[in-house]
């Protein structure tokens, strides 16, 4: 128990999953930066990265070049600020 207890506390209790973090992307950003900053996404497939917090309502969609590395369009939903996008849509 007390084990549990120091590793969530080492750990942080910071949420890596909002607004403001989500706004300091960037067109171009590298998937590991925009892991850095975001956390462990819930789904990552070569041009599309998706991330979700279902008890806040959130959902970040991130779509990339043709090689998968570079940020070309994210978009945020959430009952607060409703959806927000950045970047041309991904031609497909």
């Amino acid at each position: 128990m007390i084990a549990a207890v120091a590793a969530v506390l080492a750990s942080g209790c910071e949420k890596k999953l909002t607004f403001e973090r989500w706004q300091q992307l960037q067109g171009g950003e590298s998937k590991s930066r925009i892991k850095s900053l975001l956390g462990r996404p819930h789904y990552d497939r070569d041009a599309e990265m998706t991330y979700v917090d279902r008890d806040r309502g959130v959902a970040v969609n991130l779509w990339f070049d043709d090689q998968g590395t570079r940020l070309i369009r994210t978009e945020w939903s959430d009952p607060v600020h409703g959806i927000c996008a950045k970047g041309e849509p991904p031609a497909r």
